[in-house]
């Protein structure tokens, strides 16, 4: 949706573009043939790439005789080229760039540049033709301020050096800028009047694209929302619990609406790769469970902690309800760990006591969640975060009138 009168300013972080010549592999010969001494030579168009490069060679004769030998070699310059701005552009954007050189020699070399630009993008400010000489083992910078116009697409910039002889600086440059549509797009719920659909975006507004879509309750938005659930697990115990949460989410809802793979058409992929996603999720998970049944937030960390392992349970708990691989010994051996450190969470700590209540410990820290959850109710100024605790604590004991928890109120 593209709303005019509506500009929007923004600091989009400078970084190095990619030159468009850079490239993994420099060539491939494969139907090369010596001369009478075994010999041949060939002309290769370098990549921008300023690294060591293997050379393969792999030979045979007509008698049928293989043979195979490496090399390596290094490409270099006197004078590195970069490009700095921000990663892409909108139509209608002006955006400041640095043409970045840095002179690698022990003496002091003099520089000209030609920047071209292409029919998307025109200069506001700068020289497009800058000339200076560059001290030795130093860097010039020439800012340039770009306006992107016309329609979307890579907008290719080439920049040019010279300078004098013997001083290499490779060939000319280019640079991808992608040149995006100002688009802003938004959700708009339509309402069924007269037997139409209306929806109330405004008057002024210069619909692109409209994407219909009709969701039938929580079930009807998680499939359209399939792709965003699914994610890959990452990082610390705190963050594993969180991506690997999206993916249970969304095997939970197809048990429960009991739809079958075959029944979902190209999200039967999807529901795959979250069923991956969780099971890989739990193998790093594993790896942060020591070996007494607590958790960590890394590998590396000597001792488990608490709040941690708490975290991790809610994840492991969602995954042993669906019968996940590897969950319920994960699961158990967490369990296990915090009824033995049932004792030693404080009546202070609201989240580890919280959190308590979701599991079924053999060994709860109950008399530390009742003394928190008086002091609850003794409080007029208690927040919402501290009510919602001391209502889930009461819950978890609601079925329990036998237990001393209950007899504290009583």
């Amino acid at each position: 949706m593209r709303k005019p009168n509506f500009s929007l300013s923004a600091l989009k972080s400078q970084s190095k573009l990619a030159k468009k010549a850079m490239r993994d592999t420099a060539g491939w010969f494969p139907h090369l043939v010596t001369d009478a001494q075994g010999k041949v030579s060939i002309t290769v168009d370098m990549p921008a790439n300023i690294t060591e490069w293997l050379v393969t060679a792999v030979a045979n004769d007509k008698q049928g005789r293989l043979g195979e030998a490496t090399g390596q070699f290094r490409t270099t310059t006197d004078v590195a080229l970069e490009m700095l701005g921000p990663p892409f552009m909108y139509i209608g954007d002006t955006a400041d760039f640095i043409v970045r050189v840095n002179n690698q020699l022990s003496k002091p070399v003099a520089l000209s540049a030609e920047i071209t630009l292409p029919e998307r993008l025109s200069n506001v400010s700068g020289e497009v033709t800058p000339k200076a000489v560059v001290p030795a083992n130093k860097e010039q910078r020439w800012p340039l301020r770009l306006a992107a116009s016309g329609a979307d697409g890579l907008a290719a910039l080439q920049i040019g050096l010279t300078a004098p002889n013997g001083v290499r600086v490779g060939g000319a440059e280019s640079f991808d800028i992608p040149i995006k549509k100002p688009f802003l797009t938004q959700s708009y719920r339509y309402q069924l009047k007269d037997g139409s659909l209306f929806a109330g975006y405004p008057a002024s507004a210069s619909p692109e694209r409209l994407t219909v879509r009709v969701e039938s309750g929580l079930l009807g938005a998680a499939l359209n929302a399939a792709t965003m659930l699914v994610q890959y697990p990452y990082g610390c115990t705190e963050q594993l619990a969180h991506s690997i949460a999206p993916n249970l989410v969304l095997m939970d809802l197809l048990a429960r609406a009991d739809i079958k793979p075959e029944q979902l058409g190209p999200l039967a992929e999807v529901l795959t790769k979250a069923k991956q996603n969780a099971a890989l999720g739990l193998q790093k998970l594993r790896a942060n469970q020591k070996a007494d049944g607590g958790f960590s937030l890394w590998p590396s960390d000597s001792e488990a902690s608490v709040p941690v392992t708490l975290i991790a349970m809610q994840a492991l708990h969602y995954a042993n309800e669906l019968n996940v691989e590897g969950a319920a010994k994960l699961y158990n051996k967490g369990i296990e760990w915090l009824s033995n450190q049932a004792q030693s969470v404080t009546a202070s700590d609201e989240f580890s006591l919280a959190r308590y209540s979701l599991f079924s410990t053999w060994s709860p820290p109950w008399q530390q969640q009742a003394d928190f959850v008086n002091k609850v109710v003794a409080d007029q100024a208690a927040n919402t975060t501290q009510l919602i605790a001391a209502l889930n604590i009461v819950l978890s004991y609601k079925s329990m009138s036998y237990h001393s928890f209950n007899k504290q109120f009583c």
